[in-house]
């Protein structure tokens, strides 16, 4: 009769995972092992399902819940221990599993704003980076602004190898500006070019308009569609051909009828009343003065 010894071996030969389509690293020991998986960032943990070999004739358990390669699933979100028993039960080694998620790749600009004014930049994303457009009100200093952003996870922003901080640090925005963002995996970044442009004055407002000869200061009185200007000058003037001293909004233009008004130079009609249209910078607001 010829009687064959089971098998004493019970090494843990290879170490994966189905999905992601990974492969463990493992350090034997006298006593069983060490094994390191790097999962890619973002992978969940909880409910991973290992690909294994193990010694002919072992078998794998975890907490004396049999393992079966490329079927049983666990939790990962820390080390987990497999006893793995040989074909003589007598026989057993302990493997430490540690699964670590890889540093993120990413390395985008999510959002991005100016936080005084409150004014939301526009992101275009490209292969390489992106643009970002913002508009700030009319006024606006851009000489030291603190903008809001939010970045891929872990990632960090850089001008001119100063990093840089959500709603802390301020930068002189007169020119466009050349955000770097590093991934976790520093060997990965992008470029954000970030122009902001002032927002054209939506003002129409006729703050003065006095009579240049004879000197004549006119009352400008506001109403709900602009106002009303009263001038009174001097007995037998004629008043078919006077010079208006005037100003308006920053960068609006005045106009009588469609013809444009300059400011110690155009003569007007006074006989009847008189419509001075103030319009904007933005060209869209508009306030009517009527000159009596």
């Amino acid at each position: 009769t010829v009687i064959v010894n089971k098998n004493t071996e019970c090494k843990m030969l290879t170490y994966g995972f189905a999905s992601p389509s990974v492969s463990g690293s493992i350090t034997q020991t006298p006593t069983g092992g060490t094994i390191s998986v790097t999962v890619p960032n973002g992978t969940p943990l909880t409910n991973l399902t290992a690909l294994f070999s193990l010694s002919d004739s072992a078998k794998a358990f975890i907490s004396a819940v049999i393992q079966i390669s490329n079927a049983t699933s666990n939790n990962f979100t820390s080390q987990v221990v497999y006893k793995i028993i040989a074909q003589d039960t007598l026989y057993s080694e302990l493997y430490f599993v540690n699964v670590i998620t890889g540093k993120s790749k990413s390395c985008d600009i999510l959002t991005y704003a100016i936080q005084t004014p409150a004014s939301t930049g526009v992101i275009t994303p490209n292969g390489t980076g992106g643009n970002i457009n913002v508009t700030v009100s009319y006024g606006t200093a851009l000489n030291n602004l603190v903008a809001i952003f939010t970045l891929s996870d872990s990632a960090t922003a850089y001008l001119s190898n100063i990093k840089q901080q959500s709603g802390i640090t301020s930068n002189n925005f007169t020119t466009t500006l050349s955000y770097k963002i590093v991934a976790q995996d520093t060997s990965f970044s992008k470029i954000y070019i970030v122009s902001v442009t002032i927002a054209p004055n939506a003002a129409a407002d006729l703050f003065t308009y006095n009579i240049v000869s004879p000197v004549a200061a006119g009352t400008i009185s506001t109403t709900s569609f602009g106002g009303i200007v009263n001038i009174t000058v001097p007995f037998a003037t004629n008043i078919t051909n006077l010079v208006a001293q005037f100003t308006i909004s920053d960068s609006a233009k005045a106009y009588v009828n469609t013809a444009l008004q300059q400011s110690n130079i155009t003569h007007n009609n006074y006989t009847d009343t008189l419509f001075l249209t103030v319009r904007a910078q933005d060209g869209t607001h508009t306030k009517l003065y009527k000159i009596i």
